[in-house]
């Protein structure tokens, strides 16, 4: 974490500011600072706005430009609800890098549990929908309900987060998804197995929003760089993904996935005493008290959330182009060349997010955004080259060497643009439970567009589209980048 040097010039303006001047690298304040800050009471400004503020930050570069310590977050305040603001804890001081370590491994192992298991939805598809009926409109309504419970865990856990302690919910998704994996092969019916299937996706919704809280983590322990710690997380959603194929491969037949669901009903459990084994963090509390103030701090918690709307947009294609590629090859090569297709593509999903969680500790969220944005645009337009090169130069299907060279280039690249979005957008706001939300129900829209895709006739058609719709979300993340911050602090000289 960098640290901010200036020589001081007013003994007395350092207990203003908590106290920093004596606070150790981390940023934890001393017994002796936390006395000096009790003898002092902050500013109404700081009190109203917080002090990673705009106008506290020009209080200490002007009136009182004097104090050393750990830089705060960049961010302006941060919109949470409208009820939340007294109801708050503040946040907690001084966690050690430990903690974070260990809260690290349980996001990880949530995100394995919880998000892995919506590979059941492709991976048992046809004994979901046999054990619905049958039928065509089986098949319509799990999906629909798939999609309804993805939607639905957003919702709950935006609201739930900002004033409830998110690691209890985290924990009762893994232990409901542990309960409806350990009975959902003994369902039978069209509406208990669309219950089911709706059970299976609330953790991917949960999860998604997840990283909100990773991201407090982070902060309550001093790291304001947490793309490496969003990494670590994600890597968990990669290494599920694939492991749900391959036990699907290797336990289940076409009418039999006992196997597969008792041994991740049990890993849903043990996520779910991991994660409730830890105190939960605490939500940002600046914003409630910046919706108080009049003017300038409610405009700029309005433009933050714009800002927030866009990641969703980005969510929304990223998530998308990654469930098409998942969901499609079969009706281009077959079942059993897809499954192949697509264990590759999963293994090379989880090595593309392994290496990257780790880079991510000293590179710039925006530039690893745009390069992993225009990398997946690239894997895409390669896959759409195989449906213009026939398969032996003169057969209808696509060229097999060619598609999996734009499998492995998109596994590679494409989901691990989520994690880095979430670190992308709290490096320009703080991110409240709501606001991950809007990221998480982004990425609950991948149905929709999966269907869009699915109706358009020609493979080629499709992949050029995806690729290009990459590089205009690489073009709009590098226009949030460079002036998102500009237009966050525009008129910050009226408050």
């Amino acid at each position: 974490m960098a640290t901010t040097t200036v020589t001081t010039t007013s003994a007395e303006c350092a207990p203003v500011l908590f106290g920093r001047v004596l606070s150790n690298d981390r940023g934890i304040p001393t017994s002796a600072t936390m006395l000096a800050s009790t003898e002092r009471a902050p500013d109404p400004v700081g009190r109203a706005l917080g002090y990673s503020s705009p106008r506290c930050a020009h209080e200490v570069a002007v009136g009182c430009p004097s104090w050393t310590g750990s830089t705060a977050p960049s961010q302006v305040p941060t919109l949470t609800s409208s009820s939340d603001g007294e109801s708050q804890t503040m946040p907690a001081v001084g966690r050690s890098r430990r903690f974070l370590a260990l809260a690290s491994a349980a996001h990880f192992l949530l995100n394995l549990s919880i998000i892995g298991q919506g590979s059941l939805i492709g991976a048992v598809h046809s004994a979901m929908v046999d054990q619905a009926g049958g039928s065509s409109n089986a098949e319509f309504c799990l999906l629909i309900a798939a999609g309804l419970g993805d939607v639905a865990g957003n919702l709950l856990t935006g609201w739930w987060m900002d004033r409830f302690p998110c690691h209890y919910l985290f924990a009762g998704s893994a232990f409901v998804s542990a309960v409806n994996l350990a009975i959902m092969p003994h369902v039978s019916g069209l509406w208990p197995m669309a219950l089911c299937s709706a059970l299976i996706m609330q953790g991917s919704g949960i999860g998604d929003c997840s990283f909100g809280a990773m991201i407090w983590v982070a902060r309550e322990c001093g790291v304001n760089n947490d793309g490496v710690y969003t990494g670590v997380k994600n890597l968990g959603t990669c290494l599920g993904l694939g492991l749900v194929m391959s036990l699907a491969l290797a336990t289940s037949t076409a009418d039999d996935y006992r196997v597969l669901a008792y041994t991740w009903s049990s890993i849903c459990a043990v996520a779910g005493f991991t994660i409730v084994a830890l105190p939960s963090p605490s939500a940002p509390k600046e914003a409630a008290a910046a919706r108080a103030a009049p003017g300038a701090p409610a405009e700029i918690a309005r433009r933050e959330t714009a800002i927030v709307c866009t990641g969703a947009v980005l969510s929304a294609i990223v998530v998308s182009i990654f469930i098409v590629a998942l969901t499609l090859p079969a009706n281009w090569i077959g079942t059993v060349a897809s499954r192949k297709l697509l264990l590759m593509f999963l293994c090379v999903n989880f090595c593309g997010q392994f290496v990257m969680s780790p880079l991510m500790r000293g590179l710039p969220p925006a530039a690893v955004h745009v390069a992993l944005l225009l990398t997946s645009a690239l894997g895409c337009a390669s896959a759409g080259a195989a449906f213009a090169v026939s398969l032996n130069g003169d057969g209808p299907g696509p060229n097999h060497g060619m598609l999996w060279l734009g499998y492995g280039i998109i596994g590679a690249a494409l989901l691990t643009n989520f994690s880095v979005l979430f670190s992308f957008m709290s490096s320009l706001v703080n991110l409240s439970g709501a606001r991950s939300s809007i990221i998480g129900l982004g990425a609950a829209v991948n149905p929709l567009i999966c269907a869009v895709a699915s109706r358009v006739s020609n493979p080629l058609v499709m992949w050029m589209g995806c690729a290009a719709l990459l590089v205009i979300m690489a073009a709009m993340v590098i226009g949030l980048a460079v002036l998102g911050p500009v237009w966050l602090q525009k008129g910050k000289k009226n408050f």
